[in-house]
């Protein structure tokens, strides 16, 4: 492939000097209608609104689906994520990053819910 550098070393990926040509990884809507919703960090400022912005119409188009985004400051996100576990209030998509697990997986232990007793045991 055009731009490629194999790695020189096992499990380290290729580089690329270019990126490879785009793809459809599927050939149908997968949403269904209805909304996911999504929380994740940010360090930028907030994005244009919904009704403002068309990159996010345009995902919601390709998925088929609405999409909620909540985005956290980066510095509250732990703190924020960690609340909304204890809570019980996830998102459909939540992004634990290794600087907030420690916090999150305390939380999800004090949580009832099928998935708890698997996470709690893998991070053991």
């Amino acid at each position: 492939m055009a731009g490629q550098l194999p790695s020189p070393a096992p499990n380290v990926p290729d580089a690329y000097t270019v990126p490879p040509a785009a793809f459809r990884a599927v050939t149908t809507v997968p949403g269904r209608g209805g909304k996911i919703s999504i929380t994740k960090a940010s360090q930028l400022p907030p994005p244009a609104a919904h009704d403002q912005n068309s990159w996010w119409q345009d995902l919601e188009h390709r998925l088929g689906t609405g999409v909620d985004f909540t985005l956290i400051p980066l510095p509250q996100y732990t703190e924020r994520t960690t609340a909304q576990i204890a809570a019980d209030n996830l998102p459909d998509l939540l992004l634990i990053s290794l600087l907030s697990a420690p916090a999150q997986y305390r939380a999800v232990d004090r949580v009832p819910s099928p998935i708890s007793p698997a996470i709690s045991a893998a991070m053991r």
